[in-house]
């Protein structure tokens, strides 16, 4: 399913959107968020060095976790 939804089957997309996808549940099990909140927790923790998340991405896979339930 995933190569429908992204509509391309490159190993490293869906390693970055599954890490997304991971990233926002973990920050959703601690406190219910809308897009814009989740980009704003991404940009205030220490690892945004490391890893970043914008909104122009997390919208998206937020809209792929609903359709998924």
């Amino acid at each position: 399913m995933a190569k429908l939804l992204y509509g391309r089957c490159e190993d490293s997309l869906l390693k970055v959107s599954g890490a997304l996808r991971h990233a926002l549940l973990g920050s959703l099990s601690q406190e219910r968020a809308s897009g814009y909140e989740l980009a704003r927790r991404f940009e205030r923790t220490p690892w945004r060095y490391a890893w970043h998340a914008q909104y122009s991405q997390i919208r998206p896979e937020l809209g792929r976790m609903a359709i998924d339930g």
